[in-house]
């Protein structure tokens, strides 16, 4: 029996622009929170939020590493089927890395942090969470922040944070972090400050 995988967006240009979009709208506003609006049927380990994001930035030119959890048969089948998308056995080659709050990660320098000729050659971190809530929790700071802004994401834990504050001094070296639930995305460039 051959292989058939869930299906993508349902108009893939307008749900791709869309969610496009939103990364984009996260991206420039660090720690507000954006609708996912497009609802691809995704497989459940990985979740809408997660698969929408997925469809609107790989391509066949996108190395991608999945956590263990993620890197399943149905999942590897979808994204090589909707996407065309490599998925990398080593994450040190990967330009985006794909795992859930709950996820055991390797250490975060351990990631391609791009280098002083090229540093937009570094790892994004697409990251899934239960839940996502403006007004409290982390406190950013930093461009595209007009003083400070208040971020809760659930399941990430103060030793995460430590991690990426060790990442600071490396400068414009250093990781993107993207996080979704199943319909909101947030955003956390290089250039923003943690107060955990």
């Amino acid at each position: 029996m051959s292989f058939v995988p869930a299906a993508g967006f349902a108009d893939p240009v307008t749900d791709a622009n869309a969610s496009f979009r939103a990364v984009l709208n996260a991206m420039a506003h660090p720690g507000r929170l954006f609708s996912i609006t497009a609802q691809p049927p995704a497989p459940p380990v990985l979740g809408c939020g997660l698969g929408s994001i997925l469809l609107a930035l790989a391509d066949r030119d996108t190395p991608l590493w999945l956590s263990e959890t993620i890197a399943v048969p149905e999942v590897a089948g979808w994204i090589g089927f909707h996407t065309g998308a490599q998925l990398v056995g080593d994450h040190r080659m990967a330009s985006f890395v794909l795992f859930h709050a709950q996820d055991r990660l390797l250490p975060l320098d351990d990631f391609s942090l791009g280098s002083p000729e090229y540093p937009d050659r570094s790892a994004t971190l697409l990251i899934g969470v239960e839940r996502l809530q403006e007004g409290k929790g982390l406190t950013l700071s930093g461009p595209g922040i007009e003083s400070t802004n208040r971020l809760d994401i659930d399941g990430i834990g103060p030793e995460f944070w430590q991690a990426r504050a060790n990442l600071a001094p490396l400068y414009p070296l250093g990781l993107d972090l993207i996080f979704c639930t199943q319909n909101q995305v947030a955003a956390l460039p290089r250039t923003t400050v943690v107060e955990a």
